[in-house]
């Protein structure tokens, strides 16, 4: 990548007409998904959720932001 050009990676757990629609069920396959995404070099994620104060999956502390930056 570079540097004046960063790579930004936008994703979402929800979809305006289905809002249970997910990316990622439990937290490992969030990192599938993310971690060669940021192997291959992409500099920042904005994580997206309809519920924000919520956490993403259950039984854990962490919101979906929390997760990505895990």
């Amino acid at each position: 990548m570079s540097p004046g050009f960063p790579v930004v990676f936008r994703y979402s757990q929800w979809k305006q007409d289905a809002y249970g629609a997910r990316l990622a069920e439990t937290p490992q396959e969030l990192e599938a998904v993310l971690a060669p995404l940021a192997a291959a070099g992409v500099d920042a994620f904005h994580a997206s959720t309809r519920r924000y104060r919520l956490p993403e999956f259950e039984g854990a502390d962490l919101d979906l932001a929390g997760w990505t930056r895990k």
